[in-house]
């Protein structure tokens, strides 16, 4: 039987304590290494906290859309998300097509995969386009991540779209929300 995990007292332990339970609820968790683990761990607060801050606690398309829009990116330059962009570009295009690994990522969302297949395919290279189809990206990595479809398919090879994500999370808030960073 699960105990609460006391944090407070003895984070070691209630930790420990933690990766035992989820490792014998889900044996998937369990074969995996520590790494993913954390990358799973910050960027799931990563994302909390941008949505909080950006998003104003409701992420979608149209926050994501106004959140961008608001910061009047025509003419700035993206280079800080290129890494990222390339990234998923590869992962997700395939012979000038998307892939299986897309059509994992965006699910029956039509409207979410036309707006990140515009950007990845090159058909258009707006500054605004091109963020807006990365936080798109992040937004259905977190989709799939916490309602559970990510374990339907597997987390272990998800290091990198993980690492990605939160780059680009942290990206966003330093550059466009600078002085919420430092509270």
């Amino acid at each position: 039987m699960a105990t609460r995990p006391d944090f407070r007292k003895n984070p070691k332990d209630a930790s420990r304590e933690m990766d035992g339970w989820l490792g014998r609820t889900h044996h998937g968790y369990r074969d995996l290494n520590q790494s993913i683990k954390a990358a799973l761990m910050y960027f799931t607060v990563a994302w909390s906290i941008f949505e909080y801050k950006a998003l104003g606690t409701h992420a979608s398309l149209d926050t994501i859309e106004k959140f961008v829009s608001t910061k009047a990116l025509n003419g700035t330059s993206l280079g800080d998300f290129e890494e990222a962009h390339e990234y998923f570009r590869n992962r997700y295009i395939t012979g000038g097509k998307a892939n299986a690994s897309f059509s994992h990522l965006v699910g029956k969302d039509t409207e979410v995969a036309t707006r990140i297949q515009d950007v990845l395919l090159g058909h258009t290279s707006e500054p605004s386009d091109k963020l807006i189809a990365l936080l798109l990206i992040v937004y259905r990595l977190r989709n799939n991540m916490l309602h559970g479809v990510k374990w339907k398919w597997g987390v272990d090879d998800q290091h990198e779209n993980f690492e990605h994500a939160t780059s680009i999370i942290m990206t966003t808030l330093d550059i466009f929300l600078p002085d919420e960073t430092t509270n």
